[in-house]
């Protein structure tokens, strides 16, 4: 019997738990950061391009593939910018 495939919210939280080095049970709802379902149908009515939204202070891209990348904690790179001397 094949496994059954995650779904674009589940790879999604295990990315960004993984990228953050912390259980995906440590990690906020991630419908607190979008809707899980919509996701999952926006991602599967794509026929390329991708989305990119923040999920635990964590920008996350996913590709229309169902690929998910996770970049910085987009909070420590926001700490990092210059201040603005206007």
């Amino acid at each position: 019997m094949a496994g059954v495939e995650p779904t674009t919210s589940e790879r999604v939280v295990e990315a960004v738990a993984e990228a953050s080095e912390c259980d995906v049970l440590d990690l906020p709802p991630l419908y607190e950061s979008i809707d899980p379902d919509a996701l999952g149908a926006l991602v599967d009515a794509m026929a390329n391009g991708d989305i990119s939204f923040t999920y635990a202070n964590h920008r996350v891209t996913v590709d229309s593939d169902g690929t998910v990348s996770v970049d910085a904690d987009v909070t420590e790179r926001i700490e990092k910018l210059p201040a603005d001397d206007d």
